[in-house]
């Protein structure tokens, strides 16, 4: 990174895109331009409306790209949604991830739901959660695991 200011967003409002070191973002923050940063950090609503790239992503809120995103490491407890494509090279969900076009990386950890438009990509694919995918699902390794729950009177 050739700049290294953070952009840490305490209350709302909407900032420039471009290099960061850290982006946190803790309550509503809007990013207009495309962002390249080494975390990419979201406790409440934020939305990029072009691309994102970063080395680590965690949502613990609500995230929406509306472009693309590129990431290293992915977690997600709360919602993002990419509405282009996602290359989201180790992800592990618990929450909700939704796509508009393709989902690809290498290892893939589905507790929660995914929803791809487009094709899914990953060299390990492990679901024990829910995932809708319009396109292809394709992987050297595919885990599923259900869950069947049982009420008891």
């Amino acid at each position: 990174m050739t700049r290294s200011e953070n952009l840490i967003i305490n209350g709302s409002g909407s900032y420039p895109g471009g290099r960061y070191d850290k982006i946190s973002i803790r309550g509503e923050g809007t990013i207009v331009n495309a962002v390249e940063s080494s975390t990419f950090h979201v406790y409440g609503t934020s939305e990029a409306v072009e691309n994102v790239k970063t080395g680590s992503v965690k949502v613990f809120g609500e995230a929406e790209i509306k472009g693309n995103m590129d990431a290293e490491e992915t977690l997600i407890m709360g919602t993002m949604m990419v509405g282009g494509n996602a290359l989201l090279k180790k992800i592990k969900i618990f929450g909700l991830l939704e796509v508009g076009e393709r989902l690809t990386g290498d290892e893939a950890n589905i507790k929660g739901s995914i929803s791809v438009n487009g094709d899914v990509e990953y060299e390990t694919f492990d679901s024990s959660g829910g995932f809708e995918i319009k396109g292809l699902l394709s992987a050297d390794t595919i885990k599923v695991g259900f869950a069947f729950w049982a009420k008891h009177s």
